[in-house]
């Protein structure tokens, strides 16, 4: 699931390659670049998965799980989790970030 921002159609991998500049962490090629920012975009999916299911009701990660299910569209899933989740966007920033400093941390030693 890659989570997409339908009003602004921001998507974390987007949201990471630009943090990922500002922070100027590394010089990578465009290839590896992309590896590394597609394997931390998946961190950031699942810790915010894992933070969401921690904060809301089983009724509503449920709910949400059988939409994933479904084969909602990004979009759709955007809208869904924002809906009973609405913080999801600030979480997902804020996980984003806190990945990225764990990385060039990681790449400073």
């Amino acid at each position: 699931m890659q989570a997409t921002n339908t009003v602004e159609n921001i998507t974390i991998n987007d949201e990471l390659r630009t943090l990922f500049e500002e922070m100027e962490i590394g010089d990578f090629s465009d290839e590896m670049k992309d590896y590394v920012l597609n394997e931390l975009g998946e961190q950031v999916i699942e810790r915010v998965m894992l933070q969401i299911i921690k904060d809301l009701p089983e009724a509503k990660v449920t709910a949400f799980l059988e939409f994933i299910e479904k084969g909602a569209s990004q979009d759709s899933l955007y809208i869904y989790l924002t809906s009973i989740y609405p913080a999801a966007e600030d979480l997902i920033s804020a996980t984003a970030k806190e990945i990225l400093e764990e990385f060039k941390s990681g790449m400073d030693k």
